[in-house]
């Protein structure tokens, strides 16, 4: 239920009220506890729709707060090569493109445990390479044949 729900539920409510406050003094005990769940049925979905109303407002607010907090970090960051970075230039700072640009994110890459040359986003899975790696300089390829 929505918040036109619950305020048509109050106001079923309140003419119940109404209605009670009318009725004459002889009426009897059923008829009077039956006006009085209607009235407590009434009164108990129209405070179940608020509270939802209340949270469903509260979720957006908090959506609202963290997309203006995104969108002043986003402001902050630097772009050096294909990749953003909070701060100086440096692994640690280096922020995923696709989501800045397109999801409008803040979002941490790291380095990929078997393959040191790609630099990978947890949020998006998009991979780039990593300008900070560097080959050993005691590495030989592979092919490589002394002999």
């Amino acid at each position: 239920m929505d918040i036109p729900g619950a305020i048509s539920a109050i106001t079923a409510a309140l003419g119940l009220a109404r209605e009670l406050r009318q009725i004459d003094v002889n009426l009897e005990k059923a008829e009077l506890k039956l006006k009085l769940a209607d009235i407590t049925e009434a009164l108990a979905e129209a405070k179940v729709a608020l509270t939802e109303a209340s949270l469903r407002i509260s979720e957006l607010e908090r959506a609202a707060a963290a997309k203006s907090t995104d969108s002043q970090h986003i402001a902050r960051l630097s772009k050096q090569g294909e990749l953003y970075y909070d701060g100086p230039v440096a692994i640690s700072n280096a922020k995923c493109p696709h989501c800045v640009e397109v999801k409008r994110l803040v979002v941490g890459l790291h380095v990929e445990p078997f393959d040191q040359t790609i630099l990978a986003c947890s949020n998006c899975k998009n991979s780039y390479s990593n300008p900070f790696f560097e080959m050993p300089s005691s590495y030989q390829s592979p092919d490589y044949d002394p002999f």
